[in-house]
């Protein structure tokens, strides 16, 4: 059913985590993690994911591993269609 290209208006749900706060009090400024998000606003995942099938649990994943401190992130898809990656 979805052999052609398609796109998705994604909901992320990032989670850090860390023991200590930086010198600003946060974990991880929003904004630090907004630039790895915005990374697929309006562009091609599989521009951005190379070499690896854009499923949302590969996207989840992909996130994660790209989000300092980052321990959870859910991608998801459509209403009831959600995938979760925890380190």
């Amino acid at each position: 059913k979805c052999t052609s290209m398609h796109g998705h208006n994604w909901i992320v749900t990032v989670t850090v985590q860390n023991d200590k706060l930086d010198e600003n009090g946060m974990v991880v400024d929003f904004t630090k993690i907004k630039d790895v998000v915005n990374l697929f606003d309006h562009r091609c995942a599989n521009d951005i994911m190379e070499g690896l099938n854009p499923t949302a649990e590969n996207m989840a994943k992909w996130l994660c591993d790209r989000i300092p401190h980052c321990i959870r992130v859910a991608v998801q898809e459509t209403e009831g269609n959600t995938a979760v990656y925890e380190k």
